[in-house]
């Protein structure tokens, strides 16, 4: 599932950040829709944890959804905005959703997935599961709004509930 694009920035031979690539492995046929040509991934801006020094922090992180009206990912949305989360304390996910053709809800899922991936790798990043934000911009702010607002209705509660069993059955 890791990507050959994971780098590891360090200072003085410490690794300071964590940042890999993960593809998004949805069963996109099992739900209705084609799968993406392109993948969807989720790129990691975890901050160095000294567990040898001080406590954990139990970081909140943010989920950022660049913009670019689903048929690109602006690139100033992006990288640029995890970065300035890193320093403002928050570890970040960049979630690079599918693009045009591919329409809602598709996007709803990845987004709704990158949560629950997050939340599963939250002890091992020192994140805070009940402090995730999902924050967009543009068309990726659209993407959290609706998934803000949907993710206790029907169509996300039947995806949250039957694609784990989906996934692990792959």
């Amino acid at each position: 599932m890791v990507q050959n694009r994971c780098k590891e920035y360090r200072m003085e031979k410490r690794i300071i950040m964590l940042h890999k690539v993960y593809d998004i492995e949805l069963p996109y046929e099992e739900l209705g829709f084609k799968t993406p040509d392109k993948k969807a991934t989720i790129t990691t801006y975890i901050k160095e944890m000294y567990p040898d020094y001080q406590d954990p922090f139990n970081r909140p992180l943010v989920i950022i959804c660049p913009g670019g009206g689903y048929d690109h990912h602006s690139p100033r949305e992006g990288e640029s905005m995890a970065i300035k989360m890193l320093d403002l304390g928050y570890n970040a996910v960049v979630l690079r959703y599918s693009l045009a053709p591919y329409v809602y809800p598709t996007q709803v899922y990845e987004a709704a997935y990158t949560v629950k991936w997050v939340r599963d790798h939250a002890k091992e990043w020192d994140v805070n599961p009940d402090r995730i934000i999902l924050a967009g911009f543009s068309a990726g702010g659209h993407l959290a709004a609706c998934l803000g607002t949907m993710w206790s209705g029907d169509m996300v509660a039947s995806f949250a509930k039957n694609i784990w069993d989906v996934i692990r059955n792959m």
